[in-house]
């Protein structure tokens, strides 16, 4: 129980998001740019519905 919430399931969870990230990467410079590209739109999206103050 405790090896499975504590070290051993830490060491778990964190090559399992590892995995998924390696999928995520492609190589390809357009797809990052493309990702950033919609970033940058949501953001702008984000502040401009909240009005831009708190």
């Amino acid at each position: 129980m405790i090896d499975g919430l504590g070290p051993d399931g830490i060491a778990a969870r964190v090559l399992d998001a590892s995995r998924g990230a390696v999928r995520l990467q492609s190589g390809y410079v357009y797809h990052y740019a493309l990702a950033m590209l919609l970033g940058v739109v949501a953001l702008a999206t984000w502040f401009t519905i909240a009005g831009g103050a708190p």
